[in-house]
């Protein structure tokens, strides 16, 4: 009893050319999804407003004009609303930093740790460019490599893009920039 071929008549090297190839879209059609799924929590996370907690509250400046203008962000204006404003408080921006570094050490998902290490940078990027002052303690070049990659993301937003990039030019020309932290600090991981 003579066998058929399942080949079609391609010889082996063609075959596996084909499951290669096959092989390789697999694996894209699992980074696009992986990359959509950032890109939607990503947005889901900007447009969620900072939530008063018990540890946030010692954070707040006790001068009671200031406090109340710290309230009124807190209870309406997103996060992405936060980093994007020139007037929001360096304290409410540091509390965003420290939020999402903890969020990045927590988590277990990728998914959630690189939005969480996008967000952190916002913030920095965001004190940096709006007000002249360095909350970490990375060095510019460090920074600078960072902000670069995470502009350069796909499921980047294209304000934080936007951000990332003048920060990326704060790092260049770093003359003015003020640093108001006292220690090093670890960084959350890596996008």
């Amino acid at each position: 009893m003579e066998e058929k071929s399942n080949t079609f008549g391609l010889d082996p090297d063609k075959m596996a050319d084909l499951l290669r190839i096959g092989s390789e879209t697999g694996d894209s059609v699992a980074e696009v999804s992986a990359d959509e799924e950032k890109s939607e929590l990503l947005l889901d996370r900007l447009a969620e407003p900072l939530l008063l907690d018990p540890s946030f509250v010692r954070l707040l400046p006790d001068v009671p004009h200031l406090l109340s203008n710290a309230m009124e962000l807190c209870s309406g204006n997103t996060i992405e609303d936060l980093l994007l404003n020139k007037d929001v408080e360096v304290g409410l921006l540091k509390k965003v930093k420290d939020l999402n570094n903890k969020l990045s050490r927590r988590t277990d998902s990728k998914v959630e740790k690189d939005v969480a290490i996008a967000i952190y940078y916002a913030a920095i990027a965001s004190v940096m460019v709006f007000h002249g002052q360095k909350i970490t303690g990375f060095e510019f070049s460090d920074l600078e490599k960072s902000f670069e990659q995470l502009k350069g993301k796909s499921w980047m937003s294209t304000d934080l893009r936007d951000l990332f990039e003048r920060a990326c030019e704060v790092c260049r020309d770093s003359a003015g920039i003020r640093n108001n932290v006292a220690e090093p600090q670890e960084p959350p991981g890596k996008v």
